[in-house]
């Protein structure tokens, strides 16, 4: 594995950029290569990963973790990221619903068949 310091992060969008200790240069890393971990990544962590090279040809950082941060293990975390996505999901519906009746949920939130304007 390879190491090298967390020199930007943007934790909005995910991502961020490793200085190799080895060379000059920069690593493009993703948080889903860095999963299973306690916390999120912040600037100036040292990170141990593999490189792999993307479909632009691109060095991108995989299979990463954060040193000295422990990460979760299955009998840890029994639930996965997608089931506790779900749950939360529907606790955000139940709410919605439940909070006023006559409120209906925007189904149609992301229409993108929206009125132009235009007449036939």
């Amino acid at each position: 594995m390879l190491r090298g310091k967390l020199l930007r992060w943007n934790d909005d969008k995910g991502y961020g950029f490793i200085r190799l200790e080895s060379e000059n240069r920069d690593i493009f890393i993703h948080i889903s290569s860095l999963p299973h971990m306690n916390r999120r990544p912040m600037t100036g962590d040292i990170i141990l990963f593999n490189i792999e090279i993307d479909n632009n040809g691109k060095p991108r950082a995989i299979n990463a973790k954060i040193d000295g941060i422990p990460a979760f293990d299955s009998v840890q975390n029994p639930l996965s990221y997608q089931t506790i996505k779900k749950n939360l999901h529907q606790q955000n519906e139940t709410t919605q619903t439940n909070h006023d009746p006559s409120i209906k949920p925007n189904v149609f939130k992301h229409n993108r068949y929206k009125y132009s304007g235009r007449k036939d």
